[in-house]
């Protein structure tokens, strides 16, 4: 642990920026970020993997969390039921003995799921 935070300060600052569309996020859990930048996402140096959605009234969405490893819901907008729990928009959730994540949307609501070491 204490390599790679050592690794981290060594970096030159800089940043990356990519347009993911609502159409790109509808209803699914879009990847975003993660160390690796696989499948279009931006380069995240830490060991986090970044989603994102859009969710229409009533639809639900899974993540299934891997052993050892944990979550943190964002609910940017809208209202949502987070594995039974109700949350409205601004409203963070951590998940630390969870298998899966859970959610389903009450109203239109736009979700940031980080998948966690």
């Amino acid at each position: 642990m204490r390599e790679r935070a050592q690794r981290n300060c060594d970096l030159s600052p800089g940043y990356e920026q990519r347009h993911f569309t609502e159409t790109d996020m509808r209803d699914h859990l879009r990847f975003v970020g993660e160390p690796d930048a696989k499948d279009g996402a931006i380069t995240i140096h830490q060991d986090v993997r970044l989603y994102a959605a859009c969710l229409n009234t009533d639809h639900t969405i899974e993540h299934v969390i891997a052993p050892n490893r944990g979550a943190w819901v964002q609910l940017a907008r809208g209202a949502a039921m987070l594995n039974g729990h109700e949350m409205k928009e601004g409203d963070g959730a951590a998940l630390d003995d969870e298998d899966t994540v859970q959610i389903t949307a009450q109203v239109d609501s736009e979700v940031l799921l980080f998948d966690l070491n």
